[in-house]
């Protein structure tokens, strides 16, 4: 199978997975309309935490997406159509896999971000185990380096407390919505 070398350096799109760069574009579009078999090995989007590869084999195209957050939690996906000789098809398809990692990347997800706004700016982050056992001993990723209160802003005792009370009643589903706000401090959980 011939490995597209547009592709070789691993950075292939601008600020989606399918806005390609005009090289890999014009390599993409050469290798679908040849109809021969190829790969453009994972490449990477310049914007996003995501990565693509695009393969034809045989009568089908298979299309795979990777993405990553700041917590290092990743989700992948798949999608294989009988292939068709059409860049736009491709496209399709990147959006269908990106979808599926999304939501596997969800389904792997054992981080819960609650942002703290005060007068609709964000003054703090508390961050949730939500592991099997929750005894992780700190979050994954660069971001942050505990569980709980970030402390990057003071806020009394007394009112974080009850927004401490409010982040976990929406994290067990006690509270159904997922913001709430307590004494002009609103907690929003923020799905990443």
């Amino acid at each position: 199978m011939k490995q597209l070398d547009e592709f070789r350096d691993g950075d292939g799109a601008h600020c989606g997975l399918s806005d390609w760069y005009p090289e890999q574009e014009a390599a993409l579009k050469a290798a679908i309309e040849s109809g021969e078999d190829f790969t453009t090995g994972w490449y990477g989007s310049k914007k996003e935490l995501a990565s693509a590869r695009i393969t034809k084999s045989g009568g089908e195209l298979i299309v795979s997406v990777s993405v990553c957050n700041d917590f290092d939690i990743e989700g992948l996906g798949r999608v294989e159509y009988d292939f068709y000789p059409d860049i736009e098809v491709v496209r399709r398809a990147i959006d269908e896999a990106w979808e599926e990692a999304d939501k596997d990347q969800e389904n792997n997800n054992w981080v819960a971000m609650y942002a703290i706004l005060h007068k609709g700016k964000c003054v703090d982050i508390f961050l949730a185990d939500m592991s099997v056992d929750g005894l992780q001993s700190e979050p994954p990723g660069d971001c942050y380096q505990e569980w709980g209160w970030q402390e990057e802003a003071e806020i009394p005792d007394d009112i974080k407390r009850e927004l401490e009370r409010l982040i976990w009643g929406i994290h067990h589903g006690e509270i159904e919505s997922d913001e709430v706000t307590y004494c002009g401090y609103t907690v929003k959980y923020i799905k990443d």
